[in-house]
């Protein structure tokens, strides 16, 4: 029960991280990045969209289909966080190599995504 508790604890801190980007992006107000980066170097980028689709859209998704997944199917929420691991793996290396700027809040979604990851080895 314990594994399911910092589970959905971690899916919230993530949507709560995923709408602070959105509502900013909306209002198209900066970032502030308690960082020595420019987050908003790397949400204005050409990568912060992946399929299409705004990252912290998916990243949204991400965390609230894993809350129900959770429910659902166990085998599920390993496989998708996995996926998301080796996504934030990409991006990762994007803000490293291709942006040369970190977006704290990009960061604190890597950290949850890899968090669940290893969380969802215990389910």
């Amino acid at each position: 029960m314990i594994p399911q508790i910092i589970f959905i604890i971690l899916c919230i801190i993530g949507i709560i991280d995923s709408s602070y980007l959105i509502k900013k992006r909306l209002k198209k107000q900066p970032l502030t990045c308690p960082l020595n980066d420019d987050c908003n170097i790397v949400t204005n980028s050409k990568w912060s969209k992946s399929f299409g689709i705004n990252n912290d859209i998916l990243g949204l998704l991400f965390y609230c289909f894993l809350v129900i997944a959770l429910f659902i199917n166990l085998t599920l929420v390993l496989l998708l966080t996995l996926i998301g691991a080796l996504f934030s793996i990409y991006l990762l290396y994007i803000q490293k190599f291709k942006i040369k700027q970190f977006c704290f809040y990009c960061l604190i979604s890597t950290m949850i995504t890899f968090l669940l990851f290893i969380t969802a080895l215990f389910l």
